[in-house]
């Protein structure tokens, strides 16, 4: 939905007759993730109610997801940036917060 209103908005600052794309919303799933305890999501919902997955594959299509955002919205230098250090991090930060 982002990318079509920055393409609508360019179209307006050239032409404001510019006739502007319109958004069709496709429910292609989702996905809960409740810190490193589960996580849980539906895909292809769109398909007769979907593929309910759980566990260790919901948690890699979560992390994939969240990677993808970020490059989004960040572009590709800068968000694999944002992706490396953040990985980091994990390393750093303590397991349990203590305040």
């Amino acid at each position: 939905m982002a990318l079509l209103v920055g393409d609508n908005l360019i179209r307006i600052l050239k032409d404001k007759d510019a006739e502007l794309k319109e958004y069709l919303y496709k429910d292609l799933g989702g996905f809960v993730n409740m810190s490193k305890f589960y996580t849980v999501g539906n895909m292809l919902s769109f398909i007769g109610g979907g593929i309910a997955i759980k566990g260790c594959l919901a948690r890699f299509v979560y992390a994939s997801l969240y990677r993808r955002h970020m490059l989004a919205l960040h572009g590709p230098i800068k968000g694999l940036l944002l992706i490396g250090l953040n990985g980091m991090q994990s390393w750093l930060r303590p397991q349990l917060k203590l305040w």
